[in-house]
């Protein structure tokens, strides 16, 4: 949290320490959900600031993402990493197999990846 480039008005949420180590202003909540404690550290600390959740490439995770969007609606955005071919469960696993630590360094590229709970919940239909 101490390493958000205040320049650039996103965070991004994963659920694991080692997921958002390779992501910039990227934060882990350490579960399945940002806690509410979480989210108002957050919002006080970077008003302004559109926080991204991002959970695992697996059912538990694409689940927590539509729990999110049915209990908060547009509170947050979802950054969507992967794809219906991505094999990796997480973005660690995702950098381990592609060998590339940087592959998340671009933030174009990252804000390409980040949607609002419509299209998420669209591309997530029937998981």
């Amino acid at each position: 949290i101490d390493n958000i480039d205040l320049s650039w008005k996103h965070i991004i949420v994963t659920e694991g320490v080692y997921d958002s180590m390779f992501i910039p202003n990227c934060v882990c909540c350490g579960g399945k959900y940002l806690t509410e404690l979480q989210y108002e550290i957050l919002t006080k600390r970077f008003p302004g600031f559109q926080i991204s959740l991002s959970f695992d490439n697996d059912v538990p995770g694409k689940t927590a993402m539509m729990s999110a969007i049915e209990k908060f609606g547009n509170r947050y955005s979802y950054f969507i990493w992967f794809d219906k071919n991505t094999k990796e469960k997480d973005i660690n696993d995702f950098i381990l197999s592609n060998g590339n630590v940087n592959y998340f360094n671009d933030k174009t590229k990252i804000e390409h990846m980040i949607y609002d709970q419509i299209i998420t919940r669209m591309m997530f239909n029937g998981i």
